[in-house]
């Protein structure tokens, strides 16, 4: 019989460190939530919905086509900064940069994402 729930053995991580390399940490502000755990009521924080605007990464070759993989520009996903505010000062269209990882609350599902960060920073736009 072959082992189950072996999920608790394993861990696919997350290369922080490549991802702002290759989006030179710059991501565009689209929306927000306030996030609370529902397993402990005290760790808060938002998730946000960001959209990369840079991806310098190579991505290969699909086998199937031939054709170079697309990279991840106009594409959006979520990070959730744990730090304790369920509200940022930021506006649709301002840039972001990701503070520091926290490794121990990101996982890696499939393809799927669970980003989580002690902070971030704030760009505003330049009013026009």
């Amino acid at each position: 019989m072959a082992l189950q729930n072996v999920w608790i053995y394993t861990r696919t991580t997350f290369n922080d460190n490549l991802f702002k390399e290759n989006t030179n940490n710059q991501f565009i502000f689209v929306s927000q939530r306030p996030y609370t755990n529902k397993k402990d009521a005290s760790e808060t924080g938002t998730t946000l919905t960001l959209q990369v605007v840079i991806d310098k990464g190579k991505y290969g070759v699909d086998k199937k086509t031939n054709l170079e993989r697309d990279n991840n520009v106009y594409n959006t996903f979520d990070v959730t900064i744990l730090d304790n505010r369920q509200h940022i000062e930021a506006k649709k269209g301002d840039t972001i940069r990701l503070g520091e990882l926290i490794q121990d609350k990101t996982y890696v599902f499939d393809f799927n994402l669970i980003l989580r960060y002690k902070s971030v920073q704030v760009i505003p736009r330049a009013n026009k």
